[in-house]
């Protein structure tokens, strides 16, 4: 009884370390194996290396690369080359071949029990209840993709007898196992592969999908290395059930692997299926540009409605009237959600306003924050803005302005380079143009005050590097939306915006040099303003075929050399005089809607809500 029980289920083991080592070295050694042909082996195949190899070998064996006597021994090496890749690239089929190298090869043991017949072996009897799939791996095994009614050896006709037989013993199987109520089902939807029209949304997609989850139905108890009725006792029939159920699972896992590999490696052939990764591309690149297109009709849209609304309400706006503004920060909806909002909401308002104000003001406490101009030349804008700031002290302390020449359609700045730059701005008016040492990917600033750059450049004379100073006139409406799209530059999070704003003392023109003051001095009770561009709107500013940012470039250079001139003589009227014919006879410059970044009037008003 001992002697049975240990010829039963006891291995032997004692050399199989050794014997593993020695087959897997001859296995990995053939010339037909997949590893070989790719010059991989099992531990570095991976998905980038085997497409490293099959791009290498490729270029090598291609048909196209060979001609005369070599083309027919590239041909079939280039064939080899191919289906070792769409093995080994595909999971599936990787693993069902890593299980049955051995076998592929011929080169494996033959055992003594029935559980090692098998497909690549000698047939047996067992070989009819399933199909062998490893003829099928190959590409040699079909011609061509012609239609199955014309040719019988083409892709569809090959793989369509293999899906015909594995549905077939799939439903003899399932009829066989007690489902006899099924015995009417149509299979048939299971086993048809179709043909080169056959559409892929309708049918192919889910008959691969079928079977690319394939589970059989077959119980392969003809595998059963035992016989439970030849057992003395219930001890040996347990062991040997339990011998029995670990072969069948074996044998089911094996083969379930097996069509599902191949499964996957004929999909990866099929035209059809490629071809819907083509669809499938083409819709999402469509789709990006569909979306692309809406966005940009969203934001015309709001463009224009905005400045509808400038032009219908700005009646009500010079009258100081508060009413929403037409921008991404508020809106009538979200007011009326804050006004419901409880004590618990209203404190954190409060907690939040305290900070920003310590923020924006420093621990002094709140200043006071006027918008614009002077009495004289005060628009009706800026008459209500000064009222409304004015309202609470009764007295402004500190006025924030644009001060620029504009027209109607444009609105000039300055800035100051170096001659080569600046001859290369004015010949092809953009600054990237071939030649031009100007760089877009740093931060470039622009001065719509003339008399602000006259000072910051030494009115030329600083260094080389200012020596000239160009006078670009940007157009109006793109500049409204610069100031739109800016932050503060104390702001946080303000070192990653595209555009920024500064807020300097504005400067006068003075007889006297002095220290480091260019014929200038500060006014620090009038601020005026600088804009810094960077990244994409840094580039749209220097390139002219980005956008209709810039108008024209011209250099006034020798504008400022005369005003210099004046100045050195004491003569502070006439140097006025040269700027104001040259093109600096300067304006308060209305603020577009949808600067509550920048306006530092809406700032106080924010604060103060």
């Amino acid at each position: 009884m001992a002697s049975f029980f240990s010829n039963l289920f006891n291995s032997n083991s004692a050399n199989s370390s050794s014997e593993s080592d020695d087959e897997n070295a001859t296995i990995s050694a053939h010339p037909d194996c997949h590893y070989t042909i790719l010059s991989l082996t099992p531990s570095t195949c991976n998905p980038a290396s085997a497409k490293a190899a099959y791009r290498t070998l490729s270029l090598r064996y291609h048909p196209d690369k060979n001609v005369g006597e070599k083309l027919e021994e590239a041909s079939a090496i280039f064939l080899k080359v191919k289906d070792a890749y769409e093995v080994l690239s595909d999971p599936k089929s990787r693993r069902w071949y890593d299980d049955h190298r051995a076998d592929i090869l011929g080169l494996a043991k033959k055992k003594s029990n029935r559980a090692s017949s098998s497909a690549f072996g000698e047939a047996t009897e067992e070989d009819r209840y399933t199909v062998d799939v490893s003829p099928y791996f190959p590409s040699s095994c079909f011609k061509d993709f012609k239609d199955p009614k014309k040719s019988g050896e083409s892709f569809y006709s090959v793989y369509g007898i293999l899906f015909r037989e594995l549905a077939s013993y799939e439903k003899d199987a399932w009829l066989n196992g007690g489902n006899i109520e099924d015995r009417d089902i149509d299979y048939t939807k299971f086993s048809k592969f179709g043909n080169p029209t056959s559409e892929w949304t309708n049918y192919m997609s889910t008959f691969y999908n079928t079977w690319e989850g394939f589970s059989t139905c077959l119980t392969f108890s003809w595998l059963d290395p035992y016989d439970v009725r030849d057992a003395p006792n219930r001890v040996i029939r347990r062991k040997m059930e339990e011998a029995i159920t670990k072969v069948r699972k074996s044998a089911k896992r094996d083969y379930e692997r097996g069509v599902q590999g191949v499964v996957s490696v004929i999909k990866s052939r099929d035209p059809r299926y490629k071809r819907e990764l083509e669809d499938r591309k083409k819709r999402k690149e469509l789709a990006v540009v569909e979306r692309a297109a809406a966005e940009e009709e969203k934001k015309r849209k709001k463009r224009e409605a905005i400045v509808r609304w400038r032009e219908e309400n700005m009646e009500t706006v010079a009258a100081g009237v508060k009413i929403c503004k037409l921008d991404d920060s508020s809106s009538s909806e979200e007011s009326e959600e804050e006004e419901e909002e409880g004590e618990e909401e209203e404190k954190k308002k409060k907690k939040k306003k305290k900070k920003k104000e310590k923020k924006l003001f420093g621990k002094k406490g709140k200043k006071q924050w006027v918008n614009n101009i002077d009495e004289e030349e005060a628009t009706p804008y800026a008459a209500a803005a000064a009222a409304a700031a004015g309202g609470e002290s009764g007295e402004a302390k500190t006025t924030y302005e644009i001060r620029a020449s504009f027209t109607e359609a444009t609105v000039r700045v300055y800035q100051a380079y170096s001659k080569k730059i600046a001859e290369s701005a004015v010949a092809n008016q953009n600054f990237v143009s071939s030649g031009s040492d100007w760089k877009q990917n740093r931060m470039t600033w622009i001065k719509p005050s003339a008399v602000w750059c006259g000072y910051r450049s030494g009115w030329g004379e600083k260094d080389a590097k200012q020596e000239r100073i160009l006078a670009i006139d940007l157009n109006r409406k793109q500049f409204d939306l610069l100031l739109q799209s800016a932050v503060l530059e104390s702001e946080e999070g303000s070192s990653q915006e595209e555009v920024i704003v500064q807020w300097d003392p504005e400067r006068v023109l003075s007889g006297d040099k002095g220290r480091k003051q260019a014929y200038t001095n500060p006014v620090q009770e009038t601020r005026a303003i600088q804009i810094g561009l960077r990244g994409k709107a840094a580039r749209v500013y220097g390139d002219g075929k980005l956008g209709l940012l810039v108008a024209g470039i011209s250099d006034v250079t020798d504008v400022f050399s005369v005003c210099l001139e004046k100045l050195k003589k004491g003569d502070v009227g006439g140097a006025e005089a040269v700027l104001g014919e040259g093109g600096g006879g300067e304006e308060c410059y209305l603020f577009p809607i949808g600067c509550a970044k920048i306006n530092m009037l809406e700032v106080k008003k924010q604060s103060n809500q």
